[in-house]
């Protein structure tokens, strides 16, 4: 058996994102992902079962990438919204500087290829920032709505003005960093 060398790893990794987000899923064969990793074809095998192993594995990569950086500072003793606010700007910040994470994230939630395998690795990855979905609405800071809203109005509206602002279609300041965030915030807070 071959010995793994994680250096190779990592380079297919790149070059499998870098491709995908130019070509699309389909239109990247590991042919052309080990030439652009300056792989042999069988190399691409000793790390990954298969294309969509790749892929999958890949995917995984950038989010916990994402939830790394997110998380890094994260405070778990601050009140709900500070936390929620800090991890949306961390968020926002995230896929505003890592443009190829961004694009392969945002091209591979909307395919049918993501396994299950990975799919509860990723909710795993991410169950200590999505505890506070349950912790607000049990303390009456969220509105009591499925919870998958609240995750929804917390991450579909910085998903689309960052992809708005990848396209080169709206410049994203600091200000309106701060204004994404308080609607978002405004969106889900309990309301007498």
């Amino acid at each position: 058996m071959r010995k793994k060398d994680f250096t190779k790893r990592d380079n297919i990794i790149q070059a499998a994102m870098d491709l995908i987000n130019e070509r699309g899923f389909s239109d990247t064969p590991m042919s052309q992902i080990a030439k652009k990793a300056n792989v042999s074809a069988a190399t691409i095998y000793v790390y990954f079962d298969n294309k969509e192993d790749l892929i999958n594995k890949l995917y995984f990569h950038a989010k916990k990438k994402m939830r790394d950086y997110v998380m890094s500072s994260y405070d778990e003793n601050a009140t709900v919204e500070e936390r929620y606010k800090q991890y949306l700007r961390k968020f926002i910040q995230f896929l505003v500087n890592n443009q190829q994470e961004f694009l392969f994230i945002d091209q591979f939630q909307s395919s049918p290829l993501l396994n299950e395998e990975v799919s509860e690795s990723i909710s795993q990855l991410f169950q200590q920032f999505h505890s506070i979905y349950d912790e607000g609405k049990e303390t009456k800071v969220f509105k009591n709505v499925d919870t998958t809203i609240i995750a929804g109005f917390t991450i579909n509206p910085a998903m689309q003005f960052v992809r708005d602002y990848h396209a080169k279609t709206f410049a994203l300041t600091e200000s309106m960093i701060d204004d994404i965030i308080q609607m978002s915030w405004d969106a889900v807070k309990y309301q007498d």
